[in-house]
């Protein structure tokens, strides 16, 4: 997903919720995501965070590959509020049952904040977003990801394939999970293959 509309549709679909008044702040995650970075998740809710961003306003955000993107633009202010977090400093999600609400706890290296939403829609947030967390974080070698480098004999090439293996692998897990479209996953195995080939070309120069 790219664009406003279909992070709300995503919405729509996966019954976390479809407020009208949210429509401003999936535009501002459209304007945030980078030249080829995709939502792969889409939600909405809550925010209580009491020093980083205003107390239990409501705001957009989008999971992609590689960080939580948190935004918010009142309808009657100019002011909006744009954030993102790597996936690396996310340690955990905590689900947190009420009478009728929820909260989804997470917990960064940093910061805390939580997310409020009615109960089933929370629930139904908090596994898409646990699930898609479990599966780009097995392939991404979590926190350490970064320190796990690879050997001097390994090649350009391999490094890329290995690399673009993984990446398919990935989003072939999170479409058997629902998480992305069959639609989606064409799209991105398009762009990931068109991007091998052309690192390719470009390291045998």
């Amino acid at each position: 997903m790219r664009t406003r509309k279909e992070m709300m549709e995503y919405n729509k679909t996966h019954k976390f919720g479809n407020r009208w008044f949210t429509k401003k702040s999936f535009k501002l995650i459209e304007k945030a995501l980078y030249v080829g970075e995709e939502a792969l998740v889409a939600f909405s809710g809550t925010l209580d965070h009491r020093r980083v961003w205003r107390i239990r306003s409501r705001y957009a955000f989008a999971l992609t590959n590689n960080r939580l993107i948190i935004a918010q633009k009142k309808f009657f202010s100019f002011r909006t509020d744009t954030k993102s977090l790597e996936i690396q400093t996310l340690k955990n999600i905590n689900f947190r049952r009420e009478v009728i609400r929820c909260n989804l706890d997470f917990n960064t290296v940093s910061l805390s904040f939580s997310l409020r939403k009615f109960r089933k829609r929370g629930k139904r947030v908090y596994d898409v977003v646990n699930s898609t967390l479990g599966v780009l974080r097995g392939f991404g070698g979590g926190i350490d990801g970064a320190s796990q480098g690879v050997g001097a004999n390994t090649t350009v090439s391999q490094q890329q394939s290995r690399s673009t293996a993984d990446e398919l692998k990935k989003f072939k897990e999170l479409q058997d999970l629902g998480v992305i479209s069959q639609d989606e996953f064409d799209k991105i195995k398009n762009n990931l293959l068109a991007n091998y080939s052309a690192g390719t070309i470009n390291s045998e120069v």
